[in-house]
């Protein structure tokens, strides 16, 4: 989190610098929800539906849409959580732990940034790195939304809007209701593909779709219009961790469940979740866990999770 605060305080841009830190405010306005009727709600789905995006009746996906927040009828309803305590995937996916989506972004932006310099260095070619920066601050932004805790240590499921992952579409509503600049947003938008090889109908859904949900004019704001940026690719590209992410969270939770005997727990349980499974991938991540296995050797691994295995606080503490 210090270095996404740095990597934002970095960027020369003023409109770019405030649009960053914004994004990693942890009492943010959620600003596609200001103000919002229940009619202007249902012209949102309605929308969507129409626009080919959201499947008719598709009563989840709606609640990815317009998911819990704080102060949701005041002039500036505030995200559930900070993103410090958000994770980065899905349970199961890759960083899926609280401090999760902050290390996912932490790690494409430093991904981003060696890229841009390479580019540089093959090309002589100059990258914006304030763009860069921006959105990769921001493209995940809508994780601290999607992304709630349940009691018990797991997460609800994330739908698809678009045929993406909705906190990619909600991140982009997000910067579209903030009025953010159309430059940003269009790289926001490169996140999961690249706008070439066919896929530029797809990028330019995700914009359609947002705008659906931002109440906004995708085309007369410039989100449809115009080449398509160099650091748009970069962006692509440097999101691409989850490729081992996903693996080595996979295995981590495997070897994991296979210690919880060991502490007394049962894997999948809510105690196994907060005594366990959750602080030893906040504390340590998937692919230290992964490699500490990978060893043959369960000791390890265990020497790892002894230091974080957390006592039973008796019922009392544990339904607080």
């Amino acid at each position: 989190m210090a270095f996404l605060g740095r990597q934002a305080r970095a960027i020369q841009d003023p409109a770019l610098r405030a649009a960053a830190l914004g994004a990693l405010d942890p009492n943010a306005c959620v600003r596609y929800r200001a103000g919002l009727s229940a009619m202007q709600r249902q012209q949102v789905v309605d929308g969507l539906v129409a626009g080919g995006w959201l499947k008719p009746q598709d009563h989840a996906a709606v609640a990815d849409i317009f998911p819990n927040i704080k102060d949701e009828d005041g002039n500036c309803p505030r995200i559930a959580s900070p993103m410090l305590a958000a994770p980065g995937g899905n349970s199961g996916s890759h960083h899926d732990w609280p401090g999760g989506l902050v290390t996912h972004e932490a790690f494409n932006l430093g991904q981003a940034l060696g890229l841009a310099r390479l580019w540089h260095s093959e090309q002589g070619t100059a990258v914006d790195l304030d763009l860069l920066r921006a959105a990769i601050i921001w493209h995940d932004w809508g994780k601290t939304l999607v992304f709630q805790w349940n009691e018990d240590g797991t997460e609800p499921e994330e739908r698809q809007i678009a045929g993406t992952g909705a906190h990619h579409i909600i991140g982009l509503a997000e910067a579209m209701s903030r009025g953010l600049p159309a430059r940003l947003i269009r790289t926001m938008a490169c996140a999961h593909a690249a706008p070439a090889d066919g896929q530029e109908a797809q990028v330019a859904g995700w914009l359609s779709a947002a705008a659906v949900i931002a109440r906004v004019d995708a085309r007369g704001r410039g989100y449809l219009d115009g080449a398509w940026p160099p650091e748009c690719f970069i962006h692509t590209l440097s999101d691409q961790n989850w490729i081992v992410s996903d693996q080595s969270s996979q295995e981590a939770e495997h070897n994991l469940a296979r210690l919880a005997g060991r502490y007394g727990l049962t894997a999948g349980t809510s105690d196994y979740n907060w005594r366990l499974r959750l602080p030893a991938l906040a504390r340590f991540g998937a692919l230290k866990l992964w490699k500490a296995e990978e060893s043959g050797d369960d000791d390890a691994l265990s020497a790892l999770t002894d230091k974080i295995a957390q006592p039973d606080p008796g019922p009392r503490q544990r339904h607080r």
